[in-house]
Parts: structure tokens; C-alpha cells; sequence
């Protein structure tokens, strides 16, 4: 029995250059030294699997990514993760989400017996949100979105989630997967020893060779998505004024509440 959680080194976008080779982004000009962190959400995934660690076994930690996205994994050793494992092979670069989703499915399915499967509700980097539900249908698992808090009761999981009307919750057997939201644990930071502990260890790298997936099914020839291009939007500062006369104020209400209902009825 164990538990996966999935986590992704994202670039600072404020100091970062992209560019659009191939309907792909690709960073520039240093890429991933120009700033880079855990992805928050990712970062709440991986503290709610170290908490759940004494009830389901082992955590492993996967990450995609380019070579210095292993730098996250260390990270993740010091906090206490058991096992972390670096996706990364030429063949996947350019990857949209259904292929990177594709990448990671069949490395959790190497795994044996895995429980649970930990991410965060979606990247900073990109705000998609694919890869929870992409990943639950190729795992043939249930899954449930933006997740607030997580619990074990016997031997299910009781689930709490955002819903239109607030929050609801759920009694989920596993094996399941959970896309959390930034509040569902604070991330712990590492200590000394755990610091130390982490130097002593190395992630694995897993390529094409030991996934064994169809060329044309990851990478840019397996993205059913292509960016098209990227544009800086501006937007420009509004300007704010004080009203202090309460009964001009009313005026301006009504007047705009009766145009409103108007144009509706027109």
C-alpha cells in the first residue's frame, strides 16, 4: 500500500522569457534559472501524503520535467518523502497535458499497490486543471476536485470539496485521486536533518526506455493541443472617484439599476 504524490517545478513567471517553438512554450534565456519554485497546490499535495503516511505505507513522489525540475525532488526528499522519480526524456518535451497525463499514468502504473493519488488542483504556470481528470480516467480511478480536507475513517478516505454551494464531502474507498486546493495542509519546511538526509539520496530518472510508450502518443506528436502564441496584456489602471454626496450618489444608482432594466426588457 503506498501513496503517489505528483509535484512540478514551475518558473516565476514575472523574471522568466517564453517563447513558442512548435505550439509548444518553451522557457528561454536560462529557462528555469531566471526564478522557480514547488507549484503551491503541488506543495499541499505532497504535506496531505506525508500526513496520511502512517495510514497508507510509503509516499512516492513523481515530477516531469527537464533535467533541472529534479532539483523539486530533492526538496521533496527533505521533508520526508520515501521514493522520488524523475520523468524525463526528450521523446516527452513539448507534451500538452493529455500526453504529460499519458507519461504519468504509466509510470503509476509500475508501481504496485498504490492507494492514493496526491496533486494539486492545477500549475501555476498554466492554470489548466486537465491532468487531475485526465489522469483518473487513464488509471480507471475515481477522482475528486478541488479537495479542502482530507481524512481516514476506518478504511475509507472522508473527503471534503469545493461544490457551487459551498462544500460537500465524500466517503471514498481506495484507490482513489484527489486534487487539492492551496488550504488543505500548510506545507511543512525541512529540517537539518532532513537536509542532510536528502544529500545522501538521488532521485531515479525514468525515460521512454523503461516507460515504453508510443512515440507518437507523448511529446509534441502525441499533444492533441498546440499554443498558438503568447501576448503581454496591459491592463490599464482605472481611475476611482470619491463620491461623498450620498443623495447624487442614490441618483446615480437608481438611474443605472432603471437603464438596466430597460435595455433587458427591450
Amino acid at each position: 500500500m503506498s501513496i503517489v504524490a505528483l509535484v512540478k517545478l514551475v518558473a516565476e513567471l514575472k523574471n522568466t522569457p517564453f517563447e513558442t517553438p512548435r505550439g509548444s512554450v518553451r522557457l528561454t534565456n536560462g529557462g528555469f534559472n531566471g526564478g522557480f519554485a514547488m507549484n503551491p497546490t503541488d506543495a499541499c499535495a505532497l504535506e496531505t501524503a506525508l500526513r496520511l503516511k502512517r495510514r497508507y505505507g510509503e509516499v512516492t513522489v513523481f515530477t516531469m520535467g527537464p533535467p533541472a525540475a529534479r532539483e523539486v525532488l530533492q526538496q521533496c526528499y527533505a521533508v520526508g518523502a520515501d521514493h522520488c522519480i524523475h520523468l524525463c526524456d526528450s521523446q516527452f518535451a513539448g507534451s500538452d497535458t493529455l500526453a504529460t497525463a499519458r507519461v504519468i499514468a504509466a509510470a503509476i502504473r509500475r508501481l504496485k499497490a498504490v492507494d492514493l493519488v496526491l496533486c494539486g488542483r492545477r500549475t501555476s504556470d498554466s492554470e489548466t486543471g486537465h491532468i487531475p481528470a485526465q489522469l483518473s480516467v487513464l488509471l480507471e480511478i475515481p477522482c475528486v476536485p478541488d479537495v479542502t480536507a482530507v481524512e481516514t475513517k476506518g478504511g475509507n478516505l472522508l473527503v471534503t470539496a469545493l461544490s457551487e454551494a459551498g462544500t460537500r464531502q465524500f466517503s471514498i474507498k481506495p484507490p482513489a485521486l484527489l486534487a487539492v486546493c492551496d488550504n488543505v495542509d500548510i506545507p511543512r519546511l525541512p529540517t537539518i536533518q532532513g537536509l542532510r538526509l536528502a544529500r545522501a539520496k538521488e532521485a531515479r530518472q525514468w525515460d521512454n526506455t523503461i516507460l515504453r510508450l508510443d512515440p507518437n502518443e507523448v511529446g509534441t506528436e502525441g499533444s492533441c493541443t498546440a499554443v498558438v502564441g503568447m501576448e503581454k496584456i496591459v491592463l490599464p489602471l482605472r481611475r476611482l472617484h470619491l463620491r461623498t454626496d450620498v443623495d447624487d450618489l442614490l441618483e446615480d444608482v437608481l438611474t443605472y439599476a432603471h437603464s438596466s432594466k430597460a435595455g433587458k426588457n427591450s
